[in-house]
């Protein structure tokens, strides 16, 4: 799941934003999975003091907002470095 997301943060910093069913594709998991990982990551981003956030808006996708591109690198390699363990 880490990995996924840091896919999807990665996505998100490159492009600004895309839809979710774009991410489910990418991602090839439900649009549900990526609804809920969106809200994890999230979660993770307020937990780590992030003024990031992904904000879901109808009609246009999933926006990254207020991102800092050192901070966020940082969480990628993270996420994507770690797949056991807690954040």
């Amino acid at each position: 799941m880490r990995k996924r997301q840091a896919v999807i943060l990665q996505k998100l910093l490159k492009e600004g934003g895309c839809t979710i069913r774009q991410l489910s594709l990418l991602c090839d998991v439900s649009y549900r999975t990526i609804q809920n990982d969106i809200r994890d990551i999230n979660h993770l981003l307020h937990r780590k003091g992030s003024s990031a956030h992904l904000l879901t808006q109808s009609g246009i996708g999933v926006i990254l907002k207020d991102a800092d591109e050192a901070e966020l690198g940082n969480l990628i390699r993270q996420l994507d470095g770690n797949n056991s363990g807690s954040m």
